[in-house]
């Protein structure tokens, strides 16, 4: 067999899993729960080449994708209880919200990742590229899960004054103003 015809017949059967996909996604009310959890095994399936062929950017950082898995859990299971309190729960939203905050994470701790490589001389520079992509990544899943306690807990947990660092971090990126006091 020629390598075209191997790889027509990879097109053809892509093309298959893209409109069953589709077909999964569109169907997806009537479905039910067993619907819900073929759609994630299907999604699953298709990301795990492009997650396998980025391993070697995110080799870097293995200790860290435990934590940043850490994060996101907390993330999403704060946000369904803010939702679920607040009367607006929705799969779609749950499941765009989630897949989006999978993909800039990702994606972030990729280019960080891949900068670093290309610092490998530079250690200084290696290092701090990498700090600053998982502090980013942190506080941006991190950060909305404390939101999302913020949100449950009626401004109880954390507490105004981090709330307000963490919004300002988010502003400038500043690393100090987490850890400044305003007298400072």
């Amino acid at each position: 067999m020629t390598t075209f015809v191997k790889n027509n017949k990879a097109l053809v059967m892509l093309n298959k899993v893209n409109l069953s996909l589709a077909y999964l996604i569109s169907q997806l009310e009537t479905y039910g729960t067993i619907g819900k959890v073929m759609l994630v095994a299907i999604l699953s399936t298709i990301l795990s080449p492009l997650i396998y062929s980025a391993q070697r950017f995110i080799d870097v950082n293995v200790d860290y994708v435990l934590l940043w898995f850490i994060f996101l859990l907390a993330d999403m299971v704060t946000g369904l209880m803010k939702h679920w309190k607040t009367k607006t729960i929705s799969f779609r939203d749950f499941m765009l919200k989630t897949m989006e905050k999978v993909f800039v994470s990702f994606c972030g701790l990729s280019v960080f990742s891949a900068f670093a490589l290309s610092f490998a001389s530079e250690s200084f520079i290696e290092h701090y590229l990498i700090m600053f992509g998982q502090i980013s990544i942190s506080v941006y899943i991190g950060g909305s899960a404390l939101t999302n306690m913020y949100v449950i807990t009626r401004g109880k947990f954390p507490p105004i004054a981090f709330m307000e660092r963490l919004k300002n971090f988010n502003k400038d990126g500043v690393i100090e103003g987490l850890t400044k006091n305003k007298n400072d």
